[in-house]
């Protein structure tokens, strides 16, 4: 893609990989960096042991640098979250934190569930994704004795094993768009989701309140609250929220980037 864009071939291109930008703005081509809204996680299964334990879940995410991974892998694009939900789209707290990095207190919770030699465990990922990301987050992991084994799985078959029982209990995904959580929660949070693994009572009453309140305001506040007991009890490893970088060759047509990601060509009359 980089290769087209530069000599000419094509005006626009998708997913400039961040190790390219420099390369592609040197030629006079733009790259255009745009959060969009979607957001990177890491769903733990936890009809399984030991991720039942939600103290191991608390670990997990305290055991995670994102800000470092962010900062080294990212290009710096990108912000931490607290749960799933994304800035500037339906549920998002600013007023929520999102976990901290702090291996020794994810060691001191692991200890605490049990687990003071933390375990073994796997890590499956599509792919089509970035592998440095996952290897990256497995290392963090493993300082703290989660030994989680990545697994790089054909995207076909990735899709079709979110409940497999013999799948492995960690799956990196990155999932967009997400203005309306609502799809994301039904499939993968709620108790009776199509790819879920999860079963928080506390939560599923909030998922089934906002999936039928109609007032939006009531139903932000719902999700708000959702996504505090998501962050205290949670359900993933919460990373950050996706960017798009989309290059643009010095003579392209004007272009505005849209949140969803989608690049949509069409033609003037």
């Amino acid at each position: 893609r980089v290769a087209d864009l530069l000599s000419g071939t094509t005006a626009m291109i998708g997913g400039v990989p961040v190790d390219q930008v420099a390369a592609v703005e040197a030629t006079g081509a733009e790259v255009v960096v745009q959060p969009i809204a979607g957001s990177a996680w890491i769903r733990i299964a936890t009809d399984v042991a030991p991720f039942d334990d939600v103290r191991v879940r608390q670990a997990l995410n305290l055991a995670v640098d994102v800000e470092a991974i962010i900062a080294a892998l990212l290009g710096g694009d990108g912000a931490r979250l607290a749960n799933f939900f994304v800035p500037d789209g339906l549920g998002f707290d600013p007023e929520l934190a999102p976990y901290a990095y702090d291996p020794e207190r994810a060691r001191a919770l692991l200890a605490e569930a049990g687990h003071p030699d933390g375990f073994e465990t796997r890590l499956a990922y599509a792919a089509t994704e970035r592998a440095e990301v996952v290897a990256a987050v497995a290392g963090q992991l493993a300082e703290v004795g989660v030994r989680a084994e990545p697994e790089a799985v054909e995207t076909a078959t990735f899709n079709g094993t979110w409940t497999e029982p013999a799948s492995a209990p960690l799956r990196f995904v990155t999932w967009r768009p997400l203005f309306d959580p609502y799809t994301l929660l039904g499939l993968v949070v709620s108790a009776t989701g199509f790819l879920s693994r999860h079963d928080n009572p506390t939560a599923q009453s909030l998922i089934d309140a906002a999936a039928v309140e109609t007032d939006p305001e009531r139903r932000a506040a719902l999700y708000q609250q959702l996504g505090g007991i998501l962050h205290e009890e949670p359900a993933a490893i919460y990373l950050y929220n996706l960017t798009s970088r989309v290059g643009l060759a010095a003579d392209a047509p004007p272009w505005t980037p849209r949140p969803d990601d989608y690049i949509i060509p069409t033609t003037g009359g």
